[in-house]
């Protein structure tokens, strides 16, 4: 094949593949606006371990900082994890964006999808008292998502997304401290 025709070739491959981005018609959805409340996000302190973490969750509101979540915790009681969590009308999530001061080392996102699985993957972070952007995409790319089960248990997310779980591991956390999570948002294909 020649030269010419391979350039030609690529050059109409990468058309369609800019062209069927272009087409998906994207646009960022805010999961929750702090500013008016928690808006239903609700804290999970792992009863599976018993006795569970110890914890609370609290609004932060700051005038430097803005308003988010505060989740408080103390693992040396017992407890494996502690986690926030919410349910929503299904969405087909390409992105999930949020900030964090978290001591955290890593943290997992936990999503439930349309046929009713879990899949969870991790995320390694700087431990800081200062906000960190924090940005995940390749909700469709199979693998990305290490655990799963329920639905089909086969590791693939099926959109739309109807939950998502942001979750602190006892082994990632000092034993006893503050996270605190603002501006969750989520580019969505519409």
């Amino acid at each position: 094949m020649s030269l010419l025709k391979k350039l030609f070739i690529g050059s109409v491959v990468s058309f369609i593949t800019v062209s069927s981005l272009c087409a998906q018609k994207l646009e960022t959805f805010t999961i929750t606006d702090f500013s008016k409340g928690n808006n239903g996000w609700t804290l999970n302190r792992g009863k599976e371990f018993p006795p569970g973490t110890k914890g609370m969750l609290s609004m932060f509101r700051s005038k430097e900082d803005g308003c988010g979540l505060r989740i408080s915790y103390d693992f040396s009681a017992g407890g494996n994890y502690i986690a926030i969590n919410k349910g929503f009308s299904p969405i087909d999530i390409k992105e999930l964006k949020f900030k964090i001061k978290t001591m955290a080392k890593t943290i997992a996102i936990r999503v439930k999808d349309s046929k009713e699985q879990s899949l969870q993957m991790y995320l390694n972070i700087t431990p800081s008292e200062d906000w960190q952007d924090i940005s995940i995409s390749g909700f469709d790319k199979k693998g990305n998502f290490p655990s799963h089960w329920g639905g089909p248990n086969d590791g693939v997310v099926h959109q739309p997304i109807s939950m998502i779980d942001i979750v602190f591991g006892k082994d990632n956390c000092p034993p006893k401290g503050e996270i605190i999570i603002g501006n969750i948002s989520a580019v969505i294909k519409k």
